[in-house]
């Protein structure tokens, strides 16, 4: 199966999260975070998680650690103890369940610094946990480095996996894939609107080359162009 796809941010409104500061942002100033983020490659910070208590533990802290690796900012590792040796950054996180909304408690700590660094309240729908997990994660990225993360990024890419080549979003790390077209044609560069609420590809539907406008938001899409040879 070949795949080839154009990745961008999403638009945030997609998903119905709940987000809750533990401390307002005042006072909690980049300069107080003691960390070298300017470091070469090979340089990593260093993050331990240590369990989670309550429900979804092991499916939390390994989506976290993938986020935390794919960052290449972080070095995460798996520990008992919130004073690992070399650890520079601690994460502790209480998860539970609840008539099917997912509540996520998290703090995260300077261990070299002993010092808070900032906690969130997140809440959603059980089948958004991944994505609460890549916010978390931009949060983490952003408290340390002042720059927007990536894990909430979302590819648009052509799959053959069903027997024909059709559009697929999935996220980042290629979780959560949902597939575009179904219109059993070739259907080639699939590309993102300036709004990123919208994707443009090419289909040969109905023996002719069209250039649809596809709105994710409510599935529904537009022909652009058509003609009967090749649309470049």
């Amino acid at each position: 199966m070949k795949r080839k796809g154009k990745m961008r941010r999403p638009v945030i409104s997609f998903f119905c999260l709940s987000i809750i500061f533990f401390l307002g942002t005042k006072g909690l100033k980049t300069a107080e975070v003691y960390l070298d983020v300017s470091r070469g490659s090979a340089e990593k910070i260093s993050v331990v998680l240590t369990p989670f208590s309550g429900d979804q533990d092991g499916k939390i802290r390994e989506i976290l650690f993938s986020d935390l690796q794919r960052s290449g900012l972080f070095s995460p590792f798996l520990s008992e103890s919130t004073e690992s040796p070399g650890a520079e950054l601690s994460i502790r996180a209480n998860c539970s369940l609840k008539s099917g909304l997912f509540y996520l408690e998290a703090r995260v700590y300077n261990i070299t610094g002993n010092r808070y660094l900032f906690g969130k309240r997140y809440q959603g729908e059980y089948f958004q946990i991944r994505t609460i997990i890549h916010i978390f994660t931009n949060d983490i990225v952003e408290r340390i480095t002042g720059e927007e993360g990536v894990a909430l990024t979302r590819i648009a890419f052509i799959s053959d996996e069903s027997g024909s080549k059709e559009v697929y979003l999935a996220d980042y790390d290629g979780q959560n894939k949902n597939k575009i077209t179904s219109d059993k044609v070739i259907v080639t560069s699939p590309d993102w609107s300036a709004d990123g609420k919208s994707l443009i590809y090419l289909s040969y539907l109905n023996s002719r080359t069209e250039l649809f406008l596809h709105n994710l938001k409510n599935n529904e899409r537009r022909s652009l162009s058509s003609y009967p040879g090749l649309n470049a």
